[in-house]
């Protein structure tokens, strides 16, 4: 039922197997490698918005695959699990590939003797989270939707918490508890919020990774207005 998802799942976990495993004898392109890192993330988003999670188990909905066949609730849980551990294999490749490539950048200004000046990640979270709050509170506007502005302030860190994460609730519910213990989010409260406004978490979190990558040289008003283009138009 997923073969072209899995297919271009498989796609990226070999380009990036092959990028670690050869990058010490191989010139690579930053760019196209950070182009990559993206496309994965729009296909790894684009995947799970897909995933019928809500047809397991509801038996009046027969669920078919691509040759018009029936799928049992048991063959459609394994074509699930199979998807889900493509994703975490090809997160967990593109983790190492962002540390391989800070860690680059990091021990060449320290060959060259180069000062580089750490830039304000504090302030990108708060150019984000003052863009969420002011989003938030057009579509409580927009939906006739009574929310306080404590409400609004807690589900913006809520799916910046769930973005930086990428979707792992799990994860982002230890992230708030170190961050803002005040809140005491849980996965579940985490993962509602963000599927309050997904086109606002899905922006977020490709700012988030395009940030990590290009750190110094991430241009935020350019980098939202794209990806505004992409994910607010499309959801």
């Amino acid at each position: 039922m997923f073969e072209d998802k899995s297919e271009l799942l498989r796609g990226h976990i070999e380009f990036f197997k092959s990028f670690l495993s050869e990058k010490e004898d191989t010139e690579f392109d930053l760019q196209e490698v950070e182009q990559r890192l993206e496309d994965s993330e729009n296909d790894i988003a684009g995947t799970r918005s897909n995933l019928p999670y809500d047809e397991i188990d509801d038996d009046d909905v027969p669920v078919e695959d691509f040759s018009g066949d029936n799928l049992e609730d048991g063959e459609l849980e394994d074509e699930i699990v199979e998807v889900e551990g493509l994703i975490d294999e090809l997160e967990d490749l593109m983790d190492e590939v962002r540390e391989s490539i800070d860690y680059d950048h990091d021990e060449s200004n320290e060959d060259t003797g180069d000062t580089v000046e750490t830039s304000d990640s504090q302030g990108f979270y708060s150019k984000l989270e003052k863009w969420l709050v002011d989003e938030l509170s057009a579509k409580c506007v927009r939906k006739n939707l009574q929310l306080s502005q404590e409400e609004i302030s807690r589900k913006a860190k809520a799916i910046i918490l769930g973005a930086r994460c990428c979707g792992r609730f799990e994860q982002a519910e230890d992230l708030a508890r170190e961050n803002c213990p005040e809140y005491r989010l849980t996965a579940e409260e985490l993962k509602q919020d963000d599927l309050f406004a997904p086109d606002l978490f899905h922006v977020s979190m490709e700012m988030i990774q395009t940030y990590d990558i290009l750190k110094e040289r991430f241009d935020f008003e350019g980098w939202l207005k794209f990806k505004k283009e992409i994910w607010m138009k499309t959801l």
